[in-house]
């Protein structure tokens, strides 16, 4: 079969729409790297010890086929990315890490496989990617999977905490928020919103440092979508948003048609985030409704009832303001 695929290949052009990942799974070349992960010769070993060099011998046959064919290669090791360099750093220094910070479709490949594989790089192998991996995150063009990059781009400024390392810096990940797009933007906001949800997690002690530190304060960077996304989640950072609040109100403008999701902390009315926290909720209202109404989330008026009935906000001038735009007694 290998012979077959050394032929000169019938030009195919890849659909830049599409993953590459999505093409090797089912590739001839996906099928053959099937078959050689399963040989027993490769388990069992050591950390740093490499693999027998008859095995490794068949991935570089792989890599070593023309066009599209590697790139499927590329796809299918850069999936087991972390595995390969806890047992061969050597090897995949060589034959993978060499195309990591490749702008072309050998990059492409190789990262798309490291995406889909969704597990962020390792202790030792992030130091290794880290530089592509930042300039990845600001080219859109050259980007697949903003929510799983989004989550790597988080484990590495995260790290100090999570693992006592920090390998992305504040300054670091607020140039990539900088230059990047809203869609990484707001997927790394809804991911550290989706660590977060757990009371006793250890990322919600990194939401107050990353609105401080991280967040960018640039002007066009406030838009209605990310309006939005900080506002949602503000809505579902639980004790924490009577902080958070104020961090994220200078990076606020007016939100239309958006949907606003009023959490609760409870079963009952009572534990509306409007009861529990009415004078952060005003203050967000305030920051993202608009002059017309019309364009205001739905059922926005039991909102506003709850906080006229709390101590905090009944007599604010700016709650009676809001429900004079929605024509509330």
């Amino acid at each position: 079969m290998m012979t077959a695929l050394r032929l000169p290949p019938v030009e195919q052009r890849h659909r830049a729409h599409r993953s590459w990942a999505d093409e090797a799974l089912n590739a001839p070349v996906g099928n053959l790297f099937d078959f050689l992960i399963k040989d027993p010769a490769k388990d069992g070993l050591n950390a740093g010890v490499g693999f027998p060099q008859h095995w490794t011998d068949r991935l570089d046959d792989l890599l070593a086929l023309p066009g599209d064919m590697r790139r499927h290669a590329l796809v299918m090791l850069g999936f087991q990315i972390n595995w390969l360099f806890t047992i061969d750093p050597g090897w995949t220094k060589r034959q993978l890490l060499s195309h990591v910070g490749d702008g072309g479709p050998d990059g492409d490949a190789l990262w798309d496989g490291i995406l889909w594989a969704a597990r962020p790089p390792s202790r030792l192998l992030y130091p290794e990617v880290k530089e592509a991996l930042l300039v990845r995150a600001t080219k859109p063009g050259r980007r697949q999977g903003s929510t799983i990059l989004a989550g790597f781009l988080l484990a590495g400024w995260a790290s100090d905490v999570i693992k006592g390392e920090h390998f992305i810096s504040d300054i670091e990940l607020r140039e990539v928020l900088i230059h990047s797009d809203d869609e990484l933007r707001e997927r790394l906001v809804w991911q550290l919103k989706r660590w977060c949800a757990d009371p006793d997690s250890p990322w919600r002690d990194r939401i107050v440092p990353f609105f401080e530190k991280v967040w960018p304060k640039q002007r066009a960077l406030r838009a209605p979508a990310m309006s939005s996304a900080l506002a949602n989640f503000a809505l579902a950072s639980g004790d924490l948003m009577p902080t958070l609040v104020p961090l994220i109100l200078p990076r606020l403008v007016a939100v239309r048609n958006t949907l606003l999701r009023f959490e609760y902390l409870g079963e009952t009315a009572g534990d509306h985030v409007a009861r529990a926290y009415p004078a952060a909720t005003l203050d967000l209202l305030w920051a993202v409704l608009g002059e017309d109404s019309s364009s205001w989330p739905y059922r926005i008026e039991r909102t506003l009832e709850l906080l006229a009935q709390a101590p905090e906000t009944a007599s604010d001038s700016r709650l009676s303001e809001l429900r004079r735009r929605l024509d509330l007694p």
